[in-house]
């Protein structure tokens, strides 16, 4: 990695770290795949999928953290122990000097913390500590899920980005959840199909509102340079939501992409392990406490779009202009944002900047994604009601991306909201 130092002092301020792999990584040691891994019985799928991935040039290591809370239940430690003694029985039949995979146990997590946001930082921590001992310039950090899989062409296109961009500091990765077979029950599929196609008309909506860093979001679909992980404080140890937190405050302060030519495909399976998100929010449709998904009135996402467009008419102004500005902003900004915090916030941001463009880029780490997300919550409780997303996802398209033949099937819908990403 470039900055060796800054990562070996990141690490003394981490009061807990301790190393958990005896043997040294490799001089030529790349590539770090981190996977947290609880009550998992399927996690040899992952570890074939990332197996038969074309090499890249330099050494990959996968390391995976089984991790329980303190007083878990005797059936989840049982099945932890049970995945522990198959993964070392998969990877007998499955040896490369160039491809090594690596096991944490991390037991009896203080429950305050227990889950995948410590897990991930965990692995994230050792992988850090592995890369300081290596040769190789730059390592990067892939962070996965236990029931997740990849295209095998997916370290061969983190390579070829990176190379293309030097100065990248991390990528969010295309994916794609199941949305047919027979792995699961039909609610299951199209559960995950309502909930992927909010995913990305969410996605889509943010970019129409000229929010300049749009990406997704999920813990099993990034990748993030070991300097950029150190530099931003390492992961953070929430029960959820912990890639969200995370990425937010590294994104708008970095060369971050969206890497659309490989693909992670996350399990769409019902979960109650964290207490929101995808998993249950499936076991919720599953259940039939939730009959299809609501998501946020594209309403919302026009007022952002009035206030971030409208920019250059706060830039560099005098506060008579700003309020006069402020005035005439939708309600919704305005009962979220009180003329005098916006006024003072502004004025903080003129007197310390002195072109458009640092303006802007100081306005967006103060209205941020988590912002974004605290005021379409605070809109939809008086202003605007929540729409079924196959009904707003097929809005969007017809008034955002010009498509006049639209299907009205959740199907049908996310296929274009796909290919629109891919695209």
């Amino acid at each position: 990695m470039k900055n060796k130092e800054l990562a070996a002092e990141y690490l003394r301020k981490q009061p807990s770290f301790y190393s958990r792999i005896a043997k040294p990584p490799g001089k030529d040691l790349g590539y770090i795949v981190v996977i947290p891994c609880n009550d998992e019985p399927g996690i040899v799928s992952t570890l074939e999928s990332l197996w038969h991935c074309k090499r890249p040039r330099y050494f990959v290591e996968v390391i995976v953290v089984i991790n329980s809370a303190e007083g878990a239940p005797d059936k989840v430690i049982l099945q932890n122990t049970r995945t522990f003694d198959q993964i070392h029985s998969w990877k007998k039949d499955h040896t490369d000097p160039d491809f090594q995979f690596f096991c944490i146990r991390d037991e009896n997590q203080p429950i305050k913390f227990a889950g995948p946001g410590l897990s991930r930082k965990t692995g994230m921590d050792e992988a850090v500590f592995r890369f300081i001992n290596s040769d190789v310039r730059g390592g990067i950090i892939c962070s996965m899920d236990a029931d997740s899989i990849c295209d095998n062409n997916y370290f061969i296109e983190i390579e070829n980005l990176v190379s293309q961009y030097p100065g990248t500091g991390g990528a969010s990765i295309y994916f794609e959840h199941p949305v047919e077979g027979d792995d699961y029950n039909e609610d299951v599929y199209k559960a995950i199909t309502l909930y992927e196609l909010h995913m990305r008309y969410y996605f889509q909506a943010l970019l129409s509102t000229g929010f300049p860093y749009a990406h997704h979001t999920l813990g099993s679909a990034f990748f993030i340079t070991t300097d950029t992980y150190v530099k931003h404080g390492g992961m953070n140890r929430r029960k959820a939501g912990e890639d969200f937190y995370f990425l937010q405050k590294v994104v708008p302060n970095v060369e971050f992409h969206n890497l659309c030519t490989t693909r992670v495909i996350p399990s769409p399976r019902p979960s109650d392990r964290v207490p929101f998100g995808t998993g249950p929010w499936i076991r919720k449709y599953v259940n039939k406490e939730v009959e299809t998904f609501k998501t946020y009135n594209l309403n919302a996402f026009t007022d952002l779009g009035f206030l971030f467009s409208s920019l250059p008419e706060i830039t560099h102004k005098k506060r008579t202009d700003i309020i006069t500005y402020y005035l005439t902003l939708p309600d919704t900004i305005r009962f979220f944002i009180s003329q005098k915090r916006f006024l003072n916030k502004i004025c903080e941001i003129n007197n310390n900047t002195s072109t458009p463009h640092t303006f802007k880029k100081r306005f967006f780490n103060w209205f941020n994604e988590f912002r974004i997300i605290k005021f379409l919550n605070f809109v939809h409780q008086d202003f605007y009601q929540r729409v079924d997303i196959t009904l707003q996802a097929r809005n969007f398209l017809i008034e955002f991306k010009n498509h006049i033949e639209t299907p009205s099937d959740p199907s049908g819908l996310l296929a274009i909201y796909r290919n629109i990403e891919k695209s």
